[in-house]
């Protein structure tokens, strides 16, 4: 399956952001990584001060982001981007170890688009899919 798009991806493990972006690259897309929300955030502000008029996303159509990571977690990082009324638009995929009904209702109520368990790739390709055509 070929896709089209950007993704950033937001992990704090090395080995998780291989896997994602050797997955991604895969299908046809170009990933651009961060290792926790903080950074995350500023790469995302970074292109809003480039965008000038245009959407956001033009340049970024999905966030894959980890949850449990420094500086600034997944939860909150997603919370930050869906109230953050340039940014809100952008589409994003909670991907975590993290198992369990509780984590997934954490991830709707800070306003999280999907929610993968990590290291399941047909899962991952099929939530990217749901996403980028």
């Amino acid at each position: 399956m070929k896709l089209s798009g950007n993704v950033l991806i937001v992990d704090d493990s090395s080995v998780a952001r291989k896997i994602l972006r050797d997955t991604l690259e895969n299908m046809g897309l170009y990933v651009i990584e961060a290792v926790d929300g903080k950074q995350a955030m500023d790469i995302l502000k970074d292109f809003l001060s480039k965008t000038g008029d245009k959407p956001v996303t033009d340049y970024i159509n999905l966030i894959i982001s980890d949850v449990d990571m420094p500086e600034m977690d997944g939860f909150t990082f997603t919370r930050n981007v869906k109230l953050d009324r340039q940014l809100n638009v952008l589409p994003i995929v909670i991907n975590t170890s993290l198992n369990g009904e509780e984590n997934k209702e954490k991830a709707k109520l800070v306003g999280a688009d999907g929610y993968l368990v990590k290291f399941n790739i047909t899962n991952l390709i099929q939530e990217v899919s749901r996403f980028l055509k």
